[in-house]
């Protein structure tokens, strides 16, 4: 038994320097893996959408913004149930929407169109929660020829406008100081 102790204490003597060797590379290997895939993250686009508050009170916009910095190409935005606005539904082309394409959006670009009336949508007794699905590309190239030139990404989460029939706005009027 002694032996064999004494054995293994001599191997490790004699390797000690290959095994701190080998070792610092696995860590080393494991920090650029990291480090590259916390690289690919910060560097893409982000592409949101949502129905907000516009600049009037009681407008309602449709805001899609890219807040990452990369363009996004081939954008999808897929929302369900369809949109419909109370205040443009007369007519063939004021279709629900339910579906969005966007050949591209720069970094830091934002698309931003007026949809509906505060009122109007909180009155007419439309649905609250839309589930929304937005798929898009970032391309290194003009043309995706190989897997690595281009990335997909696909997000998806739940647009919930309960809060607008809540939001109260008062006009105050100002107080010019009469002198």
């Amino acid at each position: 038994m002694g032996t064999l102790l004494f054995g293994c204490c001599a191997a490790l003597k004699l390797y000690s320097t290959e095994i701190i060797l080998l070792a610092s590379a696995i860590i080393a290997y494991i920090g650029l893996v990291k480090s590259s895939n916390s690289y690919k993250e910060h560097n893409r686009p982000y592409i949101t959408f949502n129905l907000e508050p516009g600049q009037d009170p009681n407008h309602i916009v449709l805001a899609i913004r890219n807040t990452g910095n990369r363009g996004a190409n081939d954008v999808c935005i897929k929302i369900t149930p369809p949109l419909k606005s109370v205040l443009y539904h007369s007519g063939d082309e004021n279709d629900p929407v339910n579906e969005l394409s966007i050949p591209f959006i720069s970094p830091g670009q934002e698309i931003v169109s007026h949809f509906d009336h505060k009122h109007l949508i909180v009155t007419s007794g439309s649905t609250d929660h839309y589930d929304i699905g937005i798929s898009y590309e970032y391309r290194k190239h003009r043309k995706c020829w190989k897997h690595w030139n281009c990335r997909k990404f696909k997000d998806s989460y739940i647009v919930d406008l309960s809060y607008i029939g809540k939001i109260h706005f008062t006009l105050k009027p100002k107080d010019w100081g009469i002198v």
